[in-house]
């Protein structure tokens, strides 16, 4: 009898601590019934601003306003802005990435003149190339050194209607080498001394025909090859001082 009487017992105790679980699953679902199930769920939420952080508590992202524009900022671990998308100073939209340091890595926003533009950056921040649209509307494309002076450009030649013009610097941003169009739509091509002194220059007479010029380090023409108006060849020498000294045919 008193096995039984246990037995017993311990059925009652189950089956009130079933009811308690029903009890508390049910008060559950009521809960959860009147507090969302009958209302719906906001399309729009509005705010000032949002922080994402991570499990340590650190903000990680941030969206919020910034001279009038939506401004989202993304951190790392410690805080320091890997990429930020905002308003540029001339009403654009840009995007800059950044490293640990806050230095550029890379970066789109507009051009002085309007049109966009794409900057690449060093692991010290300085611009290492460049591409975007120029003040005629055209395109361009800078390749720096280490230090961010020219060594390599691309755009258009002045004066024309979108002719194309390439330069080479040396290491103090001199121009060493310069191929262009001319205003009657000739090539053109001119190599440069250290201090940027003419060299040698090739292009096209007003005749169409082919001319080479040499200069001495101070910039006087010392050779001439080219044509006459007539299609012959002609040659034609200056000493350092200008005076001409030879001419063939004579």
């Amino acid at each position: 009898m008193k096995t039984i009487e246990k037995r017993m017992e311990k059925m009652e105790k189950t089956i009130r601590l079933y009811r308690i679980l029903f009890m508390l699953m049910g008060g559950g679902f009521v809960i959860y019934f009147f507090s969302f199930g009958r209302y719906p769920q906001p399309d729009i939420v509005t705010a000032k601003a949002f922080h994402l952080i991570n499990n340590s508590g650190q903000v990680i992202a941030k969206l919020g306003e910034k001279n009038g524009a939506g401004n989202l900022q993304l951190m790392d671990q410690n805080g320091n802005i890997l990429i930020n998308m905002l308003k540029s100073d001339g009403g654009t939209g840009a995007i800059a990435a950044f490293d640990s340091k806050g230095n550029y890595t890379w970066r789109v926003s507009y051009t002085t003149g309007g049109g966009g533009y794409m900057g690449l950056y060093n692991n010290v921040g300085n611009e290492v190339f460049a591409t975007g649209c120029s003040t005629a509307n055209t395109g361009y494309l800078l390749v720096n050194k280490a230090s961010g002076g020219n060594m390599f450009r691309v755009t258009y030649t002045e004066g024309t209607n979108g002719s194309g013009w390439i330069g080479l610097y040396n290491e103090d941003g001199k121009t060493a080498a310069r191929i262009n169009v001319d205003s009657y739509k000739n090539g053109s091509l001119e190599l440069f001394g250290a201090q940027e002194n003419t060299l040698i220059s090739m292009g096209a007479s007003t005749s169409d025909h082919s001319v080479i010029n040499m200069y001495s380090k101070n910039n006087t023409r010392i050779l001439a090859i080219g044509g006459t108006t007539t299609g012959d060849g002609v040659v034609n020498t200056w000493n350092n001082y200008g005076t001409k000294t030879a001419n063939l045919p004579q």
